[in-house]
């Protein structure tokens, strides 16, 4: 809230005037300003963002999804997965109804993400891409102050389970500590990539039947498998102990 008084050149001061209220404006406020977000290896979003509308203004993208995205914020996160939970919690304002839209691509012409508008399970994602993340209040009511935490999470069971195969891959062990077999049916080597939390690539290499992970930090790493042309075959999660 600001204030103002004249100084009347003789040392003396007018009354103040009544307060005039300004919000300053948010970091995240466009897509290009997005704050990163940590992805959660599984449904228990440990690591999220707090976020709110206060200060936000409408960016220069439209979305056809429900509402009006008069005071958007933007968040961003690296798929470790082909599906990702989007989850709000603690939300709190006078319109605790916060939309969402997922966008791909350039921030100057993203994409909207098929499936994604106020959708909880987003499928259909690229391991190693990065997604925006569009939030705003459902009314177009004016100076909202909506508060809310965000998470991305992971279905790790789910993941786990597509190391079996339709792929004639396997993996193994999982958890791991100094070695990762992969095994193929057919014997040919395969390339591996090998994707940490935040989506960042830890070991990029062709293998023939294992891996060795004794370097990496303690945690959950996407695994993704290619054949000799560069095809992707598969793609897996597996625990580093």
């Amino acid at each position: 809230t600001v204030y103002v008084r004249s100084h009347c050149g003789d040392g003396s001061f007018s009354s103040w005037s009544n307060g005039f209220e300004f919000i300053t404006a948010i970091t995240n406020d466009d897509c290009n300003g997005a704050i990163a977000l940590t992805v959660n290896p599984d449904f228990s979003c440990t690591a999220f963002i707090p976020g709110t509308v206060a200060g936000a203004t409408m960016s220069n993208v439209t979305s056809t999804c429900s509402g009006t995205a008069d005071d958007d914020v933007w968040f961003s996160f690296t798929a470790t997965d082909t599906m990702h939970r989007i989850m709000l919690f603690n939300s709190a304002g006078f319109s605790t109804q916060i939309n969402r839209a997922l966008w791909s691509g350039d921030c100057g012409n993203p994409t909207l993400v098929p499936g994604s508008c106020n959708g909880l399970d987003i499928a259909g994602l690229t391991i190693g891409t990065t997604y925006y993340l569009q939030l705003y209040t459902f009314t177009s009511t004016p100076a909202q102050t909506a508060t809310f935490n965000v998470c991305i999470g992971t279905d790790f069971e789910n993941a786990v389970g597509e190391i079996a195969a339709p792929s004639n891959f396997s993996v193994y062990p999982n958890p791991a500590s100094t070695e990762l077999f992969i095994g193929t049916v057919d014997g040919k080597p395969v390339h591996v990539m090998v994707y940490d939390m935040v989506g960042h690539l830890v070991m990029d290499q062709d293998v023939v039947v294992k891996l060795n992970v004794t370097d990496l930090a303690p945690g959950s790493y996407s695994l993704v498998i290619l054949d000799e042309k560069g095809t992707t075959r598969s793609h897996a999660r597996f625990i580093k102990q």
